[in-house]
């Protein structure tokens, strides 16, 4: 694990990155290069998808982000105000559906290094 993941994590609270409950991730940052660096077990199973295949491959294209302009919006609003609330958002299921989601996010920096903190609440079908 890269030193800084390892901060992060240390300061995330009561191991939400662990969590069977809440999906979370923890990314690098960048419009077509961010890349996962965690994700819960919540998150996996949200996206059907396991850890191996996605430990470090881009959110778009071979993970479950659509590029679409409410991505880049929400991008934007890391930049420029570090964060947001309740942010709707469509992911992609291993499968090819489509999951209609929450997101609320905070883009933390650590050592210089900034990485993207996304919690997911899936909005019924």
């Amino acid at each position: 694990m890269h030193p800084t993941v390892g901060k992060v994590v240390e300061e995330i609270p009561h191991g939400l990155l662990e969590s069977p409950f809440v999906p979370v991730v923890l990314s690098t940052v960048g419009v077509f290069d961010a890349r996962y660096l965690r994700a819960s077990p919540a998150f996996l199973s949200l996206v059907g998808c396991s850890w191996e295949e996605i430990a470090s491959v881009p959110l778009v294209g071979q993970g479950a982000a659509l590029s679409n302009p409410a991505r880049d919006r929400r991008l934007m609003l890391l930049d420029l105000e570090g964060g947001y609330l309740a942010e709707r958002a469509t992911l992609r299921h291993a499968s090819g559906r489509l999951i209609e989601t929450v997101i609320t996010a905070q883009r933390l920096w650590i050592d210089g290094t900034a990485l993207d903190l996304e919690i997911f609440q899936p909005l019924p079908r």
